[in-house]
Formats: structure tokens, C-alpha cells, sequence
């Protein structure tokens, strides 16, 4: 393993500070295998650096690969923390959902409300 590099076999742990909760965390470690020794990643020394402006800032603080990334963000959720503005419904889930609910609505509006004369329900729109 190089120095300073933390591949996919990583993964975190997450938990409350015990004494106020109002304090994660983290430790990141190699995937627990019975009976194989595993690796902790060190605290790291972290210095924060006076910028100016316009001036480059040529590493970023932390690097994580995705899989590491991913477990974190995991480990995060199953704790209880969340993103704090709402998602934006990328894949349209969202708005197909709003409108099966809209249509059961109707549906069920329509059964009770206005009830068609031989018992049968009108669809709302036609078959596909």
C-alpha cells in the first residue's frame, strides 16, 4: 500500500461523540477479514494555510476513492445525518410518484363520488 493512498479495501466507521452528540467520528479502516491482521488510517495533521485571492490551490484536503467515498456517506445516513437542502429529483422518481398518487386519487374520488351508472370505472386515460 503506498503512503498517503487509501484504495477500495477501505472502509468507515461512524459514530457520535458519546458525551454531547455534537461531534462525529470517524474511522477509517481495511475491511475486517477473521483471522488477518487490518489497517487504521491515522489521524492526519491538518494546517490550515492563508490564502490569497487568486492565488492556486494546488492539492485538495482530503482524496477518497469512490467505493471509500460511498461508505462514508453511508456510515453518515445510518447515524442520522443528511444532506441539509433537499434533493433534486434527477431521475423524475419524484414526479411519476406525484402522479400515480394524483391518478389513485381520481380513481378513487371518481369510484365513490360519481359512481357511473352500470358499476364500472372510466379510466382516466387510455391503455398504452
Amino acid at each position: 500500500m503506498n503512503p498517503g493512498h487509501i484504495n477500495g479495501s477501505f472502509i468507515a466507521r461512524v459514530s457520535t461523540d458519546t458525551d454531547y452528540g455534537t461531534a462525529v467520528r470517524i474511522l477509517i479502516c481495511s475491511a475486517p477479514v477473521p483471522g488477518v491482521r487490518r489497517f487504521v488510517v491515522l489521524p492526519p495533521a491538518l494546517e490550515a494555510k492563508t490564502v490569497e485571492p487568486g492565488e492556486l490551490v494546488e492539492s485538495p484536503t482530503f482524496t477518497f476513492e469512490m467505493d471509500l467515498a460511498q461508505s462514508l456517506l453511508d456510515a453518515l445516513w445510518k447515524i442520522g445525518i443528511r444532506p441539509s437542502e433537499p434533493q433534486r429529483d434527477h431521475g423524475g422518481e419524484l414526479a411519476a410518484t406525484r402522479f400515480h398518487l394524483e391518478d389513485m386519487r381520481r380513481l378513487l374520488f371518481r369510484v365513490y363520488d360519481d359512481r357511473p351508472s352500470n358499476g364500472s370505472v372510466t379510466p382516466l386515460r387510455p391503455a398504452s
